[in-house]
């Protein structure tokens, strides 16, 4: 796999999603105008999809370890990553550093673009299953449409649970010839060096429900 080093530079430092962030929180999706009314369609830019940990800082993102699906990267451990004692964290039950999934997505009337940006684990398991339905596809230039779902179960102790969910409605032609993809999956990314050496990796003190819902900030 050849390595662009203006890509990497982008994942590092740029923005790490395109046009406006649309996320998925208590049974709705949201933008930054409102909600996005279940059964909107867009075209789900699959080549695109990314994974990776984002840390937040006063409940903005200050650092990012993002990888893009296709080049077969897997992001470090988190232990790996540094903050792993909880005085350091701003609030004592949420993990500073998240695994973020971001879809970007094309509204097929507007052709507006949106990243669907995700910290639960249904948001990240949306995403997964979409990857899976896509990569029969994904050496030729279809691309599937989906509409925006939502999902439910009945959770024993916190009552009904809402995930994402993208229905593919049909397959289109974006015109646009497939990225390449990595040919062998790499070894995992190489950890960032972590800013202070923990003797041991505590317990997570994560909320029971964490999981369930985004916190993901405009």
């Amino acid at each position: 796999m050849t390595h662009n080093p203006y890509e990497a530079f982008g994942a590092e430092y740029g923005n790490q999603f395109d046009g406006c962030l649309l996320k998925f929180n208590k049974g709705k999706f949201l933008n930054d105008t409102g909600e996005v009314p279940a059964g909107t369609e867009y075209m789900a830019l699959v080549p695109e999809l990314r994974i990776g940990w984002v840390r937040f800082e006063h409940g903005k993102p200050a650092e990012h370890r993002i990888f893009l699906v296709r080049d077969g990267a897997k992001p470090p451990p988190r232990e790996s990553l540094g903050y792993l004692e909880k005085h350091r964290w701003e609030r004592p039950d949420l993990d500073p550093w998240q695994l973020q999934a971001m879809l970007p997505l094309a509204h097929t009337e507007s052709g507006e673009i949106s990243t669907f940006v995700t910290n639960s684990r249904g948001g990240r398991a949306a995403c997964g299953d979409l990857a899976k339905r896509y990569a029969r596809y994904a050496t030729t230039s279809m691309v599937p449409v989906v509409s925006l779902r939502v999902a439910s179960y009945e959770h024993g102790q916190y009552g009904e649970v809402f995930n994402p969910r993208f229905e593919i409605e049909r397959w289109q032609d974006s015109g646009m010839p497939p990225p390449p993809m990595a040919t062998i999956a790499p070894p995992a990314a190489a950890p960032a060096p972590a800013l202070a050496a923990p003797k041991a990796a505590p317990k997570s003190t994560k909320a029971k429900n964490a999981d369930m819902d985004d916190d993901v900030p405009f």
